[in-house]
């Protein structure tokens, strides 16, 4: 019995708490996908990457196992995401449509205001630099409209008084973080079972000789 135990995989609390704190903060993300929080987890799993491929190099066994199957699955998930809009792989290539059905079973992200209203928003664009909303008479945005520089001008809108869109959730935000999201995702899962193995391989010679 006790070389069984010894065999069984062993996490700290901390790490199990690190954990599901970033998977929260991942499903919190998807509830609130503005451009900012998009820009936001888009470079924190590319820094993700590099600082687990440093760990992989510096930390003993089993954390190298675990920081090197994560940094390799992660990079390797977003590059076969890549390659799908390009002409390298076939679009039908499993990341791609895992991320396609997250995307669509995701539920619709619904703008509401004042009905019959209209609402202004900032953008960061140079030829478009506001985005209308009107609502309709139960205060669900019905229509929205890229407004071109001279349209804001006609208007007499003051771009700068606006509120941005960064702080708004997105449809185009979300299909962003999507993939990204997955990536990290499958890389917590390479790296623990990654982790599992070695350190059951570490473990078997151990139990063995104390037998």
């Amino acid at each position: 019995m006790s070389n069984r135990s010894n065999l069984l995989p062993r996490f700290s609390l901390r790490a199990m708490g690190i954990a599901i704190a970033v998977i929260a903060a991942g499903f919190g993300a998807l509830l609130h996908p503005s451009p900012f929080v998009a820009n936001l987890v888009i470079n924190v799993v590319y820094i993700a990457i590099l600082t687990g491929a440093c760990l992989a190099i510096g930390l003993p066994q089993p954390h190298r196992s675990f920081w090197l199957a994560f940094a390799v699955t992660t990079a390797g998930f977003l590059l076969l995401h890549m390659f799908s809009y390009g002409r390298y792989v076939t679009n039908d290539i499993f990341t791609r449509q895992l991320d396609d059905l997250v995307d669509e079973s995701l539920p619709e992200i619904v703008y509401r205001g004042k009905p019959n209203s209209t609402t202004y928003f900032a953008r960061e664009s140079e030829l478009q630099p506001v985005l209308r909303f009107q609502y309709d008479a139960e205060g669900k945005a019905e229509a929205k409209k890229y407004l071109t520089v001279q349209q804001v001008r006609d208007l007499r809108l003051a771009v700068e008084d606006l509120p941005h869109i960064d702080n708004q959730p997105t449809e185009s935000a979300r299909s962003q973080l999507v993939p990204f999201l997955l990536a990290f995702f499958a890389g917590l899962l390479g790296g623990i079972i990654a982790h599992i193995i070695r350190q059951r391989s570490i473990r078997q010679p151990e139990s063995a000789s104390t037998s």
